[in-house]
């Protein structure tokens, strides 16, 4: 079954991602002291994602993106035609073998 989802104004009672500075600053600062580049520092934060502060993980791009890709991969398999579109021609060629046989 489908997810379904509301969407409103926000009003400041819905929950959003709970950062915190100092864990963020921490992380990159971890990064950035170890390749000794901001940029690169924010892009690997970006990509591999980060823990905030109650432990809990924030996905990073990597992540949404191979999700994205289980949940295509997920739907193609659940709704491919394919091997009924395969039956239909091969029933179909089957009859106009038959046609042509008794033709000659």
């Amino acid at each position: 079954m489908a997810a379904r989802f509301a969407y409103s104004r926000w009003d400041g009672t819905q929950k959003g991602f709970d950062f915190d500075a100092d864990v963020l600053f921490d992380q990159l600062n971890d990064d950035l002291l170890y390749h000794g580049d901001i940029n690169s520092a924010l892009r690997r934060l970006m990509q591999q994602g980060m823990t905030d502060r109650n432990g809990e993980r924030i996905q990073g791009l990597r992540e949404l993106l191979d999700k994205l890709r289980q949940e295509r991969e997920d739907r193609l398999d659940r709704f491919d035609l394919g091997g009924v579109y395969q039956e239909i021609a091969d029933e179909l060629n089957d009859i106009v073998d038959e046609e042509r046989h008794s033709i000659h």
